[in-house]
């Protein structure tokens, strides 16, 4: 079975979001950024007790950006904690990039 995230929701409730829809969410984040592309390494941590993760993205910068690194990685954490917002109600418990490179 796949790794999950449980979301309580109301009093006694709770909803499920897979592992699996959390890395479609960060791979169409990063598809749509026309400035980075994310290596198959990156990986995300769900605690034992299914209730946060942690995020571990693998990128390269266009060689032509490299000048804009810092603010490129900023916003993209900033955009996967929104991301992961929207579908946990929560921003991740950690976000770490690491930039192997340019293309």
């Amino acid at each position: 079975m796949s790794n999950w995230i449980n979301v309580p929701y109301h009093s006694n409730q709770v909803y499920i979001v897979r592992e699996s829809a959390i890395r479609d969410v960060l791979k169409n984040l990063i598809t749509q950024n026309k400035k980075v592309k994310m290596s198959s390494s990156s990986k995300i941590l769900i605690d034992e007790k299914h209730l946060d993760l942690q995020v571990f993205l693998d990128i390269k910068i266009k060689k032509v950006e490299m000048n804009d690194s810092y603010n490129i990685i900023k916003n993209l954490v900033a955009s996967v904690e929104e991301a992961v917002r929207k579908l946990i109600d929560k921003k991740p418990k950690n976000v770490q990039i690491s930039l192997i490179g340019t293309y």
